[in-house]
Order: C-alpha cells, then structure tokens, then sequence
C-alpha cells in the first residue's frame, strides 16, 4: 500500500521537489500525513472494491479509468494552494496513476497468491499431524 506513498514522495524530496503540500517548501506534516493517511487508505478502498466485486480482464482498464479520472481532482488542492507544484504538471499524473494502480494490482494478486498457498501448506501439514 506505500507504493504510491513511496513514488511521491520520491518525486516531493530532493533533487526534484516537484511539488509540496501546504504553504511551505520543506516536508511538513500535512505531507506526512498524505504519506501515512491519505494513500494508504485509498489504497485499501482501491484493492477492496477490486477484490470484492471481482473486476479482472476489461473491468480492470475501466476501473483504472474511473481511478485515474477520479485522482485528477487533485487540481482542487492547487486551487485552495494545499499542493503546490513547482516542477509536476496535472496531465503528468494521467500515466502515472495508471501504473501506479496496476502495480499495485499485481502486488495485491502475488501477495493473495502466496497467503492462499501458504493457508493450504497449514491446512495439509495440520491434516497430516505436522506443526
């Protein structure tokens, strides 16, 4: 879940500093607490609708969509000057959330992978009598 945490806030710190929330240049608190609030939650809520309503093959592209779309009202930070770009452009976010969602996607599906052959692995070793 830190993984859009983790690209912005390689792009927020030097030598880039594209951008910086609130009215100072240096890392405050309201971008600490994007970083350890706001992506991990929306994240969470991102993987769980993916996951609940089962929206592989094309109904991932257009969930990506509807995503990305959705992430680009972060021009409502810049108009109220929470988000301050210096570097970053708008329409420099319409690839990047994409693949920054599938990534996150294939990491979601490995991980699920592994727990379920892991839940299997206990279940037979259980079943045998082996801890």
């Amino acid at each position: 879940m830190g993984l859009v945490a983790t690209i912005d806030y390689f792009f927020i710190t030097s030598p880039y500093k594209l951008y910086y929330f609130g009215d100072n240049t240096s890392y405050e608190l309201s971008a600490a607490l994007y970083h350890f609030f706001v992506y991990p939650c929306s994240s969470a809520v991102f993987l769980f609708i993916y996951d609940k309503w089962k929206l592989y093959g094309r109904k991932t592209a257009w969930y990506i969509f509807i995503w990305t779309c959705f992430s680009l009202f972060l021009w409502l930070n810049v108009i109220n000057h929470t988000l301050t770009y210096t570097g970053w452009k708008l329409y420099y976010s319409i690839p990047v959330y994409p693949i920054a969602a599938v990534m996150l996607i294939i990491v979601y599906r490995i991980s699920k992978k592994k727990l379920h052959e892991l839940s299997l692995l206990r279940l037979y070793m259980h079943r045998r009598g082996e801890k």
